[in-house]
């Protein structure tokens, strides 16, 4: 950004703002500095950009079975509703293993993602897995029907694929 704002003979903040078509600069000065980012291949650094905003703009979405129909059409659901809004979806498949979930989701919640959708594999007592994502405002997803204490969760059935929400209990 530095050296397009040295090209063009503008601020870096001139540079950025025109770069994320800001509304206050003015549209001559942003398709300069778009052209020349094109031409200079310049690529916005996402991991900065996050450090600033406190954003990552993902969303993990762990399922059980990648290639189970009923999954791929959550996954591509997800991303349908969420890339318009400018989130990219991480996706971690836990093989129907508990302990591959686990480790999925410290993962994602490592990398700061901005929600997480669990379509938790085996849930049958290990509903404290699940308590600190609804108290962190975070969408339990269900196939199953369990719903853990004290979270938001979204249960779907495979037999209808209609989707209900269910408040906290």
């Amino acid at each position: 950004m530095k050296d397009i704002a040295s090209d063009l003979g503008v601020s870096l903040m001139t540079v950025s703002k025109a770069l994320r078509n800001h509304s206050d600069i003015s549209e001559d000065t942003r398709n300069r500095v778009q052209k020349r980012a094109r031409e200079v291949g310049y690529r916005p650094n996402w991991i900065a950009r996050s450090l600033v905003t406190r954003r990552t703009y993902m969303v993990g979405l762990v399922i059980p079975d990648l290639m189970h129909s009923f999954f791929a059409e959550v996954a591509k659901g997800v991303a349908r509703k969420l890339e318009p809004l400018g989130y990219q979806i991480v996706i971690s498949n836990s093989e129907e293993q508990a302990e591959n979930e686990e480790r999925q989701i410290e993962l994602l919640l490592a990398r700061h993602v901005d929600g997480l959708i669990v379509a938790a594999a085996q849930t049958n007592g290990r509903g404290t897995l699940f308590e600190p994502f609804g108290r962190a405002g975070f969408l339990v997803f269900s196939s199953t029907g369990f719903f853990p204490a004290s979270t938001r969760t979204m249960w779907a059935s495979k037999a209808t694929r209609s989707a209900r929400s269910r408040p906290s209990t």
